[in-house]
């Protein structure tokens, strides 16, 4: 089963409500999402900062270490998302966040008092390690806490806290780029450490996952969770917090016996599809160079020509864009459809890096300011087109045509292959534009091209879909339905007697 990812047909006068907990705990929990982007762009402004090119940089080796520092975050964050699933289906969600705020804390530690690059990279690796659980393990907590009729909007926050991290980060890089010590650089890693700290702080305050809890048997404490999220002081929402917990059982066993393995996958014509079509939805999101232009942009800027403050601030107010367009990106994705996002989003995405190419192919190391300025507004058009149409499009399409029962199998599938393109990109790409210059570029077109391509043919749209819906499109050799009977959850008096369940849009609750 997908999960209650949509909304409950709930019979009777209760409508469904956003209380002020549910939507607090959601934005606490998004702050491991905002880890993960603070993480990865940590060191981006230090690439543009003195004190860090005097210490780290200042060889003729800088292109190789600058991709080993890009390329160590995204190989270990490559092991974190497969290390998510073990972590998280064993001993929680929470569980899984504070492991990874452990890591992180101690690997900027060790990045903040680092006297060489060796020792530098190595614990860049343990970041990623923290990155790669977060960036896997976050979208599933928030989805799996959020108000069902609100899901897929608040699971995209996941994407905006990453931009908004990404800002921040960028921000930070700026005001200290104004301190000239030599320890400047380390300043950054210590301001890291201390929101990583503030991860970890926040996980005694959030709830368990009331899925993971019903899943090890824990009803009770379920209930208690839902019961806090929903129920709001004068006793509306009580019903709505049964019905979910009904609905979740009633999933639970169907799944038991349900087969789950890798194995399983790859024989299954039906959720082969859906492990290629996850594997795309990445290499078309990512291989179209947002990772590299984003880690790279005070390098990519100072190609344009702008001396580093502005090369800061331009970094800042890109990355602000970014985060802009995953807001519209949101709005977007129940109105417009996935698949429609993503084609259309292809289509822009390679109008702007063939004009970016054109434009730096004749106007970078030149001094024609018109040329120039043209060059960094495409860069700028590039990353809200990217942000406003693929970006959330991802986060949410893959969970969606996974059943519940193999989603933390999808999502391991996605994530690794969405660590193995940044990895095959982003390492080699500050090489790359010394070498080559702008035809880079054209290396993210064709990873484009090769994904409009397969989208066009292959994937399904989901928007609206019940699951029987989205089982036909992958051709799933059989539908899944059931009813389940649920008799007194929690109380001596049930108001929910029985669950009648077809799909996850099609469930009748009976008083």
């Amino acid at each position: 089963m997908h999960g209650n990812t949509l909304p409950l047909e709930i019979i009777g006068d209760v409508k469904p409500r956003v209380t002020r907990k549910n939507l607090a705990y959601v934005i606490m929990g998004s702050f491991g999402s905002f880890m993960f982007g603070y993480a990865n762009n940590v060191t981006t402004g230090s690439l543009a900062q003195t004190s860090f090119n005097k210490k780290f940089l200042s060889g003729s080796d800088s292109s190789q270490v600058i991709s080993g520092i890009l390329g160590a975050f995204l190989g270990g964050a490559f092991f974190g998302s497969i290390l998510q699933g073990k972590l998280a289906v064993k001993w929680g969600r929470r569980f899984a966040t504070a492991t990874a705020a452990v890591l992180l804390i101690i690997s900027g530690a060790v990045m903040a008092g680092s006297s060489n690059i060796g020792m530098f990279i190595a614990f860049r690796v343990i970041s990623g390690l923290g990155g790669g659980i977060l960036t896997t393990n976050c979208p599933v907590y928030i989805s799996e806490i959020a108000p069902f009729h609100m899901r897929g909007l608040l699971t995209g926050i996941h994407g905006v806290s990453i931009n908004v991290a990404y800002t921040m980060s960028s921000l930070i890089a700026l005001g200290i780029n104004f301190i000239d010590k030599p320890y400047q650089w380390r300043l950054q890693f210590c301001i890291f450490i201390f929101f990583s700290i503030l991860l970890l702080i926040s996980v005694y305050f959030l709830p368990e996952s009331p899925r993971w809890l019903i899943e090890q048997g824990r009803y009770d404490q379920a209930m208690d969770i839902l019961t806090t999220l929903h129920v709001t002081e004068d006793g509306h929402g009580e019903r709505i917090a049964r019905a979910e917990m009904a609905q979740i059982r009633a999933q639970l066993d169907a799944e038991r016996s349900q087969p789950t393995s890798y194995y399983h996958i790859l024989t299954t014509k039906s959720l082969r599809k859906r492990a290629i079509c996850s594997i795309v939805t990445f290499f078309f999101c990512i291989g179209s160079g947002i990772l590299v232009i984003a880690n790279l942009t005070p390098v990519l800027f100072a190609g344009l020509g702008f001396n580093q403050n502005i090369q800061l601030g331009l970094s800042a107010t890109w990355v602000f864009n970014s985060g802009c367009g995953s807001l519209i990106n949101a709005f977007l994705l129940d109105r417009v459809g996935r698949r429609r996002l993503f084609l259309t989003g292809g289509v822009l995405v390679a109008i702007m890096l063939v004009i970016e190419a054109v434009l730096q192919k004749f106007y970078l190391h030149t001094t024609y300011a018109p040329g120039l300025n043209a060059a960094t507004a495409f860069f700028f058009f590039y990353d809200l087109v990217w942000a406003s149409l693929v970006d959330n499009t991802s986060i949410v399409y893959i969970p969606e045509i996974w059943p519940t029962h193999l989603r933390s199998y999808g999502a391991t599938i996605a994530y690794c292959s969405y660590y193995v393109v940044a990895i095959a990109i982003t390492s080699p790409a500050t090489l790359a534009f010394d070498r080559i210059g702008y035809k880079y570029y054209f290396v993210f077109l064709v990873v484009d091209a090769l994904g409009f391509v397969y989208i066009y043919f292959e994937f399904p749209e989901t928007k609206g879909l019940t699951l029987e819906e989205i089982g036909e499109a992958f051709g799933d050799p059989v539908e899944l339905k059931f009813s389940d009977a649920v008799v007194g959850v929690g109380q001596d008096k049930p108001e929910v007697s029985e669950v009648e369940m077809v799909s996850d849009k099609d469930v009748t609750i009976h008083a």
